[in-house]
């Protein structure tokens, strides 16, 4: 028997397309960055005005941009267990990078913060080396002492009300991306830079303790 396609008026939809979610309302969250002694020691040295307030309060709200985390299933072909057929099967779930993009505020600290960080990531040597020097060489931190498991986006929509809250764990900046500058026109600077995608395990108990509670 043929189904045929409902007929609604404008009006019995209209306060369906009245609550749709929008993307610019939402909010980034930096935090516990204090407890990582020796990244937060390395970039006060450098840079004072990067202070722990500016990074808790100020550097969420520079975020220009962001990205909800992405998802997909890692899969394996399998053939032979029938016969002409050939099937894909899931063996894992995979986190794909996710991006953010910063207003670069007048002082440069939005600079400066993931500039040394990236810095400290690469400064594992006790002992000082020659940057001029033709041997110089870099060698990593432990991962304990740059991963930081504090970022989180909240979504929320424009009543306020109900929001979708991810976090970001053993997260670190994989790469900064140029910033081009020009004489053409007055352009807000922005700095972009790429974060890696956690554990899954991890990510999914937050979310649905969040949930729970």
């Amino acid at each position: 028997m043929p189904k045929y396609p409902r007929i609604k008026k404008t009006e019995q939809i209209r306060g369906l397309f009245q609550r749709v979610a929008t993307t610019n309302h939402y909010e980034v969250f930096f935090s516990g960055f204090g407890a990582l002694q020796q990244l937060r020691g390395y970039i006060s040295s450098r840079s004072p005005r990067v202070t722990n307030f500016f990074i808790s309060r100020d550097l969420g709200l520079l975020c220009n941009s962001a990205e909800l985390p992405a998802t997909t299933m890692a899969t394996a072909q399998v053939e032979g267990q029938r016969t002409g057929i050939v099937e894909k099967m899931a063996h894992s779930r995979v986190f794909t990078d996710v991006s953010f993009t910063f207003y670069v505020d007048n002082q440069y600290r939005t600079l400066e913060f993931f500039e040394l960080w990236h810095e400290f990531i690469a400064s594992g040597s006790n002992n000082e080396v020659d940057r001029s020097n033709i041997a110089y060489y870099h060698r990593m931190q432990y991962p304990d002492e740059y991963k930081v498991d504090t970022i989180k986006i909240q979504k929320f929509d424009k009543d306020h009300f109900r929001s979708v809250e991810y976090n970001f764990l053993n997260c670190f900046p994989v790469s900064i991306s140029s910033m081009p500058v020009a004489y053409d026109g007055n352009p807000l600077q922005k700095l972009a830079n790429v974060l890696p995608e956690i554990d899954p395990e991890l990510v999914k108990r937050r979310l649905y303790a969040k949930q729970r509670s």
